[in-house]
């Protein structure tokens, strides 16, 4: 709708005419065409000034209000989805990381049983092992002849003396000496062989028990070897403090060994 204000004097020609709203400027100096909503067609013909208002909504107005109320609402619908998949995906990735937790969890308390299981089995090995080095070594002294039990008893009466193996071969006879070697004689490669054998086994598996067994079993493993060294060299040829101290390493040997055997192989006996 177009309202015209005349100033002066004017003359005002309105006609028929099916036409878009605008207005169109034509070649002559005094003459405006106005195309009006209605459809109508107004000459207007001024002398004077003449100043035009436009009143209402046209066509194109119209379009771009549609076009953003629905800009809009397609705007506002895919934010919303958006935010729901960013909910969504939240919630997966939380639930993701509560599964990996536990997964972590599963196989810590895996491992763990694992480890546990493999140190129970170590132990009752070492156990195993330890039990049958013992009775091996401790048959030895207990079968030992009463000669040999007799050095080591004078041996020991003079422990802390300036020269205790001295003193105790100026006691020792001929026939004891040669005991003595016969005795170690018995030990021979064999049983030797198989207790150092079952003491590099428990040596290798020293490293998968508690520290207090493993250093039972290194020192086992020094004062066995110290004893044996004596009990090769006695079955070959006699030397003084050779008998009591290979029986008294054997004995230290056996009470360290008490030390690693479990407590259901102890019991047996």
């Amino acid at each position: 709708m177009l309202v015209l204000e005349l100033v002066g004097s004017h003359r005002l020609i309105v006609q028929q005419r099916p036409a878009p709203t605008q207005t169109t400027a034509t070649p002559r100096r005094d003459t405006v065409v106005v195309g009006v909503p209605d459809s109508m067609r107004a000459e207007v013909r001024v002398t004077d000034t003449v100043r035009t208002r436009s009143v209402g909504i046209n066509g194109d107005s119209i379009a771009n209000i549609i076009l953003t109320i629905a800009l809009v609402g397609v705007t506002a619908y895919y934010a919303r989805k958006a935010h729901r998949l960013n909910e969504q995906v939240a919630r997966e990735q939380k639930e993701h990381a509560k599964d990996v937790v536990r997964l972590e969890r599963d196989h810590r308390e895996f491992d763990e049983r694992r480890e546990a299981d493999q140190r129970r089995r170590v132990r009752i090995r070492v156990s195993g092992v330890a039990y049958a080095l013992r009775r091996q070594i401790r048959s030895w002294v207990d079968e030992a002849p009463s000669d040999v039990q007799a050095i080591v008893q004078i041996r020991e009466g003079f422990k802390g003396t300036v020269d205790p193996d001295e003193l105790t071969e100026g006691l020792l006879t001929s026939g004891m000496r040669s005991v003595a070697m016969q005795w170690a004689q018995r030990f021979g490669r064999e049983p030797l062989d198989r207790a150092e054998a079952r003491v590099q086994r428990l040596l290798e598996d020293a490293r998968d028990v508690d520290n207090e067994t493993a250093e039972a079993i290194r020192r086992v493993f020094v004062r066995f070897y110290d004893a044996t060294g004596r009990l090769n060299r006695l079955a070959t040829s006699y030397h003084p403090g050779d008998v009591a101290s290979a029986h008294s390493g054997i004995q230290a040997c056996i009470a360290l060994l008490d030390t690693v055997v479990g407590v259901e192989f102890l019991d047996v006996e």
